[in-house]
């Protein structure tokens, strides 16, 4: 009958901006949803042309069209995607996951608990797709070894100098981190030519606490991933190196990393992923800090120091990540 629209996710969101649609009908009926979301591109021009440059708007909607039918892994519920790329025009709608808890919604950590329920997900997910013949026939998906190398290269160095430059980022960094992150920031181009070509799966890309919900009401089957905008293939690994170093304190971190791969590794191995040892993925969980580290450093250098979310999340996100990167000093790992 009608239609009435709010926007949501004000500041919170990078990238897109988000609607929740309420709809009304005829009569009461529990088939149909009284609200869903509406997923578009930021009006933010500045972001809008880099995501699109990337292909992120595009990337999201093809992965509801194409991967999420045929994956064992909960993700809200597609309802319709379009997308015009001659005019720049892009729109997902999708299930309201309003009734849902998400993982963190005050930035405080999550614990082994939830860890351990997001990593056997994905999981799962990962070994559905472990060099999956199809994997190279997704034209829209960044593969591991492609470029745009530079552009990640010349991201890193931006988002470190415009960090650096601030009394902020040498005060909340753990010790050793500073000269951590100046080693990362010279040797990044030569790492990042280091891609593996083999043992790929689909990764996430930006597994955190903020992309993931909750599902009380089913115990079986508890969580629901979104947000997948930078899906791209790699190393499934790196998905627990970016959840482990954004979404868990150190102290806890510290205590559970070891347990957490080795949870994962099991689980690859009871989906049928036979060629993949503990120490391998140990290694591959390391570089994951490596390779992803402009997350991190994008979000401190952008962050809008107004919202007071916004400002403590990219303090949390810098401090946990370059404590797991000194912890188990991954730039060893890094060429020389």
């Amino acid at each position: 009958v009608s239609l009435k629209h709010e926007q949501i996710g004000v500041g919170e969101g990078f990238a897109s901006d988000l609607a929740r649609i309420y709809i009304f009908f005829e009569s009461e009926t529990e088939t149909l949803s009284s609200s869903i979301v509406a997923k578009l591109p930021t009006t933010f021009e500045p972001t809008r042309s880099v995501c699109i440059q990337l292909g992120w708007y595009e990337r999201e909607i093809k992965f509801y069209q194409e991967i999420a039918p045929t994956s064992p892994i909960r993700t809200p519920y597609y309802i319709f995607g379009d997308i015009d790329i001659d005019s720049d025009k892009y729109v997902l709608l999708m299930e309201d996951c309003a009734k849902y808890t998400l993982a963190d919604p005050e930035l405080k950590g999550i614990d082994y608990e939830k860890v351990k329920a997001i990593t056997l997900a994905i999981a799962d997910f990962h070994a559905r797709w472990w060099e999956d013949s199809k994997l190279s026939s997704f034209n829209w998906m960044q593969q591991s070894y492609e470029l745009p190398a530079d552009f990640d290269v010349e991201s890193v160095r931006k988002y470190w100098e415009l960090s650096s430059q601030t009394k902020e980022f040498k005060r909340v960094l753990p010790d050793g981190a500073y000269d951590a992150s100046r080693l990362i920031y010279e040797r990044y181009g030569a790492f990042k030519g280091t891609s593996p070509k083999d043992k790929l799966t689909i990764l996430h890309s930006d597994l955190k606490a903020d992309n993931v919900y909750f599902d009380n009401s089913n115990p079986e089957n508890p969580v629901v991933f979104f947000d997948w905008s930078s899906v791209c293939t790699y190393r499934g690994v790196a998905d627990i190196s970016r959840l482990l170093g954004t979404s868990v304190n150190p102290d806890v971190r510290r205590e559970i990393e070891v347990q957490v791969i080795k949870d994962y590794v099991t689980r690859l191995e009871e989906q049928g992923v036979s060629d993949y040892t503990f120490d391998e993925c140990w290694e591959d969980y390391l570089k994951g800090y490596l390779l992803f580290v402009t997350f991190p450093l994008a979000m401190f250098a952008l962050a809008d120091r107004s919202s007071e979310r916004g400002n403590v999340h990219a303090i949390q996100n810098i401090v946990r990540w370059f404590s797991a990167i000194v912890d188990n000093d991954a730039t060893r790992l890094l060429p020389k």
